[in-house]
């Protein structure tokens, strides 16, 4: 039942956490081809890391160790970061279970009591893009009104689940593909193309970008802050998969075939009121935001003390932003032409990041992280003015240890799967 699209993976590079305590998240990095040794500026680039991998070890209480492999090398243009995550197709009612038994929290509380009821017990609904072919349920056209898929397919029954979410929930993982070597959860590949500033306490600065905020961003995207709507926007109308789906090239033609949502999407809703009530929404260029009381309210709007919880809609059919990020924020360059001036992030799970810019987390990224299955270290909603800068993170206590690993893979060719963070600069394309 699980999509079956290539998974982009990097045989990567690492650092190992060091001890924490017992209830608490342990990420562990894997620096297999020595990658941050070799690099300019990897021993400062790695430090820098690893005080993000910290403040996540430090924020989320689940006992859970995340093995991730990280690497240093040249990315695509606009590219800072991309990250590859190992999942595993899992029941909808599984995954329910899991959030009521792991979930702690007063956020916790609403958001399982308004999951969407499953018909029969097993069965998710949720509008989808409109089949390009509808008499035969064949591709996916975004650029029309939504269809409801209500049925008992791979999509209703099942979820695409990073393993580190598993693991938070307490369930069992498995590995496949380039994963299966040292069972890593995640790939993190950092572009070594970019002028970074690798320590925020005292700026960024002119021209820099902030590599703590890419860190701390990349590492959301291994933890679960991930949306399978990048799935229907690369099948669909523009994307670059769209004519080898509709021609059956990955198996199926029909995208209901597949398991597509990650646990983050069973709170991503949309505009559309049926019945006074709302169905979630995983079409691509479709308006979405997180919720966590059934649609019935954005968190966080109106938006005062953060900016309110809109999710961007894809990259190649939608905003011009994966859907696995929050909603992009405005910026516009300075006079000096080389910083910009820009409105507030919904959180660092932003698709973007300007230059001469620190980074934040914010208290929508720490609650999407406690809806989809992660426990905090604080009541999140009683914190609405939550700000944790980078400059903050980096001074936290604590750093991981550098432990390298002998590369045991090659590294395969990158294709569905990869979410990639993307630099602000002058007319760059933003990926």
């Amino acid at each position: 039942m699980k999509k079956t699209l290539v998974k982009s993976v990097a045989a990567a590079a690492v650092a190992a956490a060091m001890a924490v305590p017992a209830s608490a998240a342990n990420i562990v990095l894997i620096d297999s081809t020595n990658s941050f040794a070799t690099a300019p500026h990897g021993a400062e680039a790695l430090f820098a890391f690893q005080k993000a991998a910290n403040y996540w070890n430090k924020t989320l209480s689940n006992d859970a160790t995340i093995r991730i492999d990280i690497k240093f090398a040249s990315l695509g243009a606009g590219i800072l970061g991309s990250t590859g995550s190992n999942t595993n197709g899992v029941s909808v009612a599984d995954v329910y279970q899991g959030l009521k038994t792991t979930g702690t929290s007063a956020l916790d509380q609403i958001a399982v009591a308004h999951l969407p009821t499953l018909a029969n017990g097993t069965d998710l609904a949720m509008r989808v893009n409109a089949y390009a072919d509808a008499a035969n349920k064949i591709g996916v056209d975004p650029s029309v009104t939504s269809r409801i898929s209500n049925g008992s397919n791979g999509i209703n029954q099942y979820l695409d689940v990073n393993t580190a979410v598993l693991k938070a929930m307490g369930m069992g993982a498995s590995y496949q593909d380039s994963y299966a070597a040292r069972k890593t959860d995640a790939s993190i590949t950092f572009s070594s193309n970019f002028a970074f500033d690798f320590n925020p306490t005292d700026g960024i600065a002119s021209g820099k970008y902030d590599f703590t905020a890419v860190a701390v961003h990349e590492l959301g995207h291994a933890l679960g802050f991930v949306s399978g709507v990048d799935t229907f926007d690369l099948v669909g109308g523009k994307g670059p998969y769209a004519a080898q789906f509709s021609s059956g090239a990955f198996g199926t033609k029909n995208i209901d075939d597949w398991a597509i949502g990650s646990t983050l999407d069973l709170f991503r809703y949309g505009s559309g009121v049926d019945g006074g009530g709302r169905y979630l929404q995983w079409g691509a260029n479709k308006t979405a935001f997180f919720s966590i009381d059934g649609g019935a309210s954005v968190f966080n709007l109106p938006d005062v003390a953060q900016e309110a919880a809109f999710f961007s809609t894809g990259r190649y059919n939608g905003d011009g932003q994966q859907a696995s990020h929050w909603a992009d924020n405005k910026a516009v360059l300075d006079l000096g032409g080389s910083c910009y001036l820009s409105t507030r992030q919904i959180g660092v799970m932003d698709p973007t990041i300007a230059a001469c810019a620190g980074g934040s987390v914010s208290q929508n990224d720490l609650a999407a992280f406690d809806a989809m299955g992660w426990n905090l270290n604080q009541n999140i909603l009683n914190n609405p003015t939550y700000n944790k800068t980078t400059a903050e993170i980096y001074a936290m206590d604590g750093l991981a240890q550098a432990v390298p690993e002998p590369e045991t893979y090659a590294m395969l060719l990158a294709g569905l799967g990869i979410t990639g963070f993307a630099a602000r600069r002058r007319k760059a394309k933003q990926a």
